[in-house]
Parts: structure tokens; C-alpha cells; sequence
């Protein structure tokens, strides 16, 4: 979105011969594929740089090329710097030769507060839009920022104070803009804890007023919600998908998590009910990460735990139990059908191979069978 806005203002000045852009924010990638092209359409030289050293190199080469007729000028340099002179940083690009030759239209300054000024329509963006550390976060979720924006004028047509904008920027960051100027709904607080926690963190430092108080409402929050605000999500997660696992087969399921992984023991305390209801919608949120989270958990279960689930509790080698378990088994990763097949030759059909979770497979490998030795259970092929 930013590049189309920046290409705008470019093609609007493709006559001129020489076009400086200076993109102390660093909005524009410095591979920017959609403004190369413009160069080249338009038959402009690309000069990139944030130093001197590299500008001048740059130029002195293009001053040379028969090939250059007009220049494309993209100044990296960070304002701080520009405005700063420090003995330990190289110097920014210096060009007074190339101002004197260039047009004032033809001289842009890519300021993220004018992009959401033009964006929205509204003149009251801060100039804190420009702070490298909250544009930052606007720059990652762009239509975010402009969602909770749209919710801030519903609530409030004309008001945009500074919390309003410290408001804006964390919700679109935390994922969850349409929750801006509004209580946090049960969907809002799994997006804040498995994918803005980054952020949320970010933001007791650069927004604390409003982390404080997004914190504040993630307590009051029924379990596991209200464990984000104080605890790494990571346990949390584990904590979650293990006991949605686990919930499946057996009823003992708080006294299984805590023996799995003693460091779970204070996240079992958890209602049997909202993790049945919690888990598809967590799913539904982001189902990559979910896979991901649920690999992840699989993937910490050493021998002795997957011996205790599945030898122990589950009995796994019981007469009829194997097929059992997997008929009930929802959530945990799945192998490929071809991997499935080929392990276990003996299962009847190649539709039910696919729902055979990663932590049964485990039961047909080599390893396993070192630990199950003696028991009923037979390994074909």
C-alpha cells in the first residue's frame, strides 16, 4: 500500500529529470521491485543510499554513464542522523550540487504521517507518526491502523488524542483492530497472546498507558486468556494444545498435563468446556500457526512422556484401543497419507491413514519399539 501510494507521487513527476526521495523511515524496501520498474519505464538512473561514502561512488558513476539521463535518488538515511552529525556514524548523503538542479516538487519526503493523512482524511494523524519506533509497528500492519482508525471515528467522529493514536497503533500491532475503543472479546485475547505478544511487550515500553491497561483486561479474562498477561505464551500454548489432546481420550487429563510436564501444573486449571469451544476458533484464527504450535508439542514429548499417554493411560496396545484412540483423535498433526501407509501397511483404509496423529506414528518406529518390547503391540512390514 505504501509503495503504490509512493509510485503515485512518482509517476505524477516522471518528466523530470532528476527525482530525490528521501525515505528516512525506510517505508520503501530498498528492493522495491514495483519502483524499479518505474525507473526503468521512465528511464530513470536508481541511486540508493543512507552514507555519503556509497551516494557519491554512486553518482560519480552515473555522471559518467552515457546511459544515465535522468536520476532517481532514494536517500535511506535516518532523520536522527541527518539532523545529528556523529563522530562514531558515517555521514548521510550531501547533494546541495544535485538540490540546485531539482524542481521543489521533485523533492519528496516519504512521511508516514502524511500517508494516513491522505489515507484517511483526517488532519489530526501526530507527528509521533513519523517516530521510527511507532512507525515501525503501523508499517507492519497498515490496513490494521486504518481499520482501527474507522472504529476510532465511530466511537468518536471528531476526538484524536494522543491515547486515541497510542490506542490505534497497539491494537493493529496486537492483530486485533476491530477491539480498539471497544471491550476485548473471548477471539481478541487468543489473537493478543499467540500472535501480538511480541508486541504487547514492545508496548509496555513505547505505550504503557494502554499496555497497562490491555494487561489489566486479559486478567480478568476466564483461564487460559488471563494467564497472557503475566506468563510466557509459550507454556501457555503448550499448556492448551496438550490439554486439548489429552481431553480427547481420557478424563484424568489435569493430573496427566502436570505428570507430562511438571512446569504445565499451573496451567492445567482449565474449563473441559472452553477448551472443546476454544480450540476450533484458535484454529480457525491462524490454522499455520496452530499446525505449527501443535508440532511444536508434539515435538517436546520425550520417550518416557509418550510412553506414559500412550502406554500407560491410553493402553495403546490393548485389543481394539489403537483404532479407538485415533477415531477420537481431532487436533494432533497428522502425517502424510503416503507416510501413514507406509508405516502401518496393516491399517484398512488409506481415508482413515490421514487422521493418524504424529505422536501414534511414533509407536511404528524402530525407537519406539525398544520401549513397547514385550508388549502386543506388532509392527507390519
Amino acid at each position: 500500500m505504501l509503495s503504490s501510494w509512493v509510485l503515485e507521487k512518482l509517476e505524477a513527476l516522471k518528466d523530470e529529470q532528476i527525482l530525490l526521495v528521501q525515505n528516512s523511515l525506510r517505508l520503501l524496501p530498498e528492493a522495491d521491485g514495483a519502483v524499479h520498474r518505474f525507473a526503468n519505464e521512465s528511464g530513470f538512473t536508481v541511486i540508493i543510499a543512507s552514507t555519503n561514502l556509497v551516494f557519491r561512488e554512486l553518482f560519480e558513476k552515473a555522471a559518467i554513464s552515457k546511459d544515465a539521463k535522468k536520476l532517481l535518488l532514494i536517500d535511506r538515511a535516518p532523520a536522527r542522523r541527518r539532523a545529528q552529525a556523529s563522530l562514531s556514524k558515517a555521514p548521510p548523503p550531501f547533494y546541495p550540487d544535485l538540490l540546485s538542479k531539482t524542481a521543489a516538487a521533485a523533492h519528496i519526503d516519504i512521511s508516514l504521517r502524511q500517508f494516513l493523512i491522505e489515507k484517511t482524511g483526517d488532519p489530526n494523524w501526530p507527528q509521533e507518526s513519523n517516530d521510527p519506533r511507532f512507525a515501525r509497528l503501523i508499517t507492519g500492519c497498515i490496513d490494521a491502523v486504518l481499520k482501527a482508525h474507522a472504529s476510532l471515528r465511530v466511537a468518536h467522529p471528531t476526538r484524536f488524542t494522543d491515547h486515541d493514536f497510542k490506542t490505534i497503533v497497539a491494537y493493529s500491532a496486537l492483530g486485533v483492530p476491530d477491539a480498539a475503543f471497544k471491550r476485548l472479546e473471548a477471539r481478541s485475547y487468543w489473537r493478543i497472546g499467540l500472535i501480538g505478544y511480541p508486541a504487547l511487550e514492545e508496548l509496555d515500553t513505547l505505550a504503557p498507558e494502554v499496555a497497562h491497561s490491555i494487561r489489566a483486561e486479559l486478567r480478568s479474562a476466564p483461564a487460559p486468556s488471563c494467564w497472557f498477561a503475566d506468563s510466557p505464551p509459550e507454556l501457555i500454548v503448550r499448556a492448551f494444545y496438550l490439554s486439548t489432546i489429552l481431553i480427547q481420550h481420557v478424563d484424568h487429563w489435569k493430573l496427566l498435563l502436570a505428570g507430562i510436564d511438571p512446569d504445565l501444573k499451573a496451567f492445567s486449571e482449565m474449563d473441559a468446556a472452553l477448551i472443546r469451544e476454544a480450540a476450533p476458533e484458535l484454529v480457525s484464527i491462524d490454522p499455520q500457526r496452530a499446525h505449527r504450535d501443535l508440532q511444536e508439542v508434539e515435538n517436546s514429548l520425550s520417550r518416557e512422556a509418550l510412553n506414559l499417554i500412550l502406554l500407560d493411560q491410553l493402553g495403546i496396545t490393548a485389543n481394539g484401543r489403537f483404532a479407538e484412540v485415533i477415531a477420537n483423535e481431532r487436533y494432533s498433526i497428522i502425517s502424510s497419507i503416503s507416510r501413514t501407509s507406509s508405516t502401518l501397511r496393516s491399517w484398512p483404509s488409506s481415508a482413515a491413514c490421514h487422521r493418524i496423529p504424529r505422536f501414534l506414528l511414533w509407536l511404528t518406529t524402530d525407537s519406539a519399539l525398544s520401549v513397547v518390547s514385550g508388549s502386543r503391540l506388532i509392527r507390519h512390514g
